[in-house]
């Protein structure tokens, strides 16, 4: 979501290629330094917006992570988080 709005499910290896092509790299989960390289290439800002979007269209759908958990792939609340986060530090 720090490069483009994600709507639909991806697989785990489409995602990896994604991430890889925007990075310009190789991406590996595990290796130090991934989230590091993904704030620093991607957009906090956008990834909090698409990921606004995202949350909006489940509740225009009334889906709720609770209840409609497999019908909410791709799903995030990471953003919330985050923008604690940038409040508690300005």
């Amino acid at each position: 979501m720090h490069f483009e709005e994600v709507d639909k499910k991806l697989r785990k290896k489409q995602l990896l290629e994604k991430l890889s092509s925007f990075l310009h790299t190789g991406y590996a989960k595990a290796d130090e330094g991934q989230i590091r390289k993904i704030i620093q290439n991607g957009n906090v800002e956008k990834a909090i917006d698409n990921a606004e979007r995202l949350e909006q269209k489940y509740a225009k759908e009334e889906k709720h992570i609770c209840r409609d958990v497999e019908a909410m792939n791709p799903y995030t609340s990471v953003h919330h988080l985050v923008e604690q986060f940038m409040l508690e530090i300005s």
